[in-house]
């Protein structure tokens, strides 16, 4: 009878750990030679989705905020560009978008 270890992986884990390597590494890679191609549309949105959702379900569940992005390693124009297109695929306004700016802020942390 073979039993698993608890610290034996899932199946599946290292396949996923490996995709997530492989994304961040082509992603560090295209921003540094600024070749995007190897990027695929799909690889950047299901990323975003995902971390979009994992921060807002942490940051529910815990009622604490933190900054999402690394504000010294990101510029103003990045996350326009990218909220733009959220808000947009969100089916949002700028209505919308004020009225959940003026909710009430979460005890913030500093990580």
């Amino acid at each position: 009878m073979t039993t698993r270890s608890s610290t034996a992986a899932a199946p599946g884990t290292a396949r996923r750990r490996s995709k997530k390597v492989d994304f961040f590494t082509t992603a560090r890679t295209a921003l540094a030679t600024g070749d995007f191609s190897t990027l695929s549309h799909d690889e950047l949105r299901e990323v975003l989705t995902l971390a979009t959702k994992a921060y807002a379900a942490k940051v529910e569940s815990e009622g604490v905020s933190f900054d999402a992005v690394d504000p010294a390693t990101i510029t103003a124009t990045e996350v326009v560009v990218t909220v733009s297109e959220m808000i947009r695929a969100a089916n949002l306004n700028p209505f919308d978008l004020a009225m959940w700016f003026r909710r009430p802020t979460l005890d913030r942390t500093k990580d």
